[in-house]
């Protein structure tokens, strides 16, 4: 038998997961990508799990005659495979836009792959904590700005 986490757990669980990461809207799809390949998650992979999970899930709803969640409803829209054949005009505009963005994100990535060098990421989910002085929070921007300063001066050199 699957043993669940309590309510306390689960509370712990986010509350170490706002603190590492932040909030889920301060996180970009290409830093989201990042960390789960980081992981050593396939993002791919994982997308279409979920997507078979809740198409699962949403087949019982179905069944019963009962209406879809519109949260449900919603994760199946946006977790929709690019490979499924669209339903109406709007899949297809939704998909075409996925496609493209995705392309144009591994050509931006080819030159740091071809050199063998990993893409970075930053993480800047400390921006929206309120526990952060306005002072530590502008230490934090110089130290990022510099940071990104010397790997622009590296990738010249290079």
């Amino acid at each position: 038998m699957k043993k669940r986490r309590s309510e306390k757990q689960s509370e712990r669980f986010d509350q170490l997961s706002l603190g590492l990461f932040g909030e889920p809207a301060e996180i970009g799809f290409a830093e989201a990508e990042e960390l789960l390949r980081c992981a050593g998650t396939d993002p791919d992979q994982l997308k279409a799990r979920l997507y078979e999970r809740l198409y699962d899930e949403a087949q019982l709803y179905r069944r019963a005659r009962k209406p879809l969640p519109a949260l449900v409803k919603r994760a199946l829209d946006d977790l929709r495979p690019l490979t499924a054949p669209p339903r109406t005009e709007k899949d297809l505009a939704r998909q075409a836009k996925r496609l493209v963005e995705r392309v144009l994100e591994q050509v931006n990535r080819l030159p740091s792959l071809v050199e063998g060098k990993p893409s970075l990421v930053f993480a800047e989910a400390y921006r929206q904590k309120r526990e952060l002085s306005a002072r530590d929070k502008k230490l934090l921007d110089r130290v990022t700005d510099d940071l990104r300063r010397r790997i622009e001066d590296h990738k010249k050199d290079s």
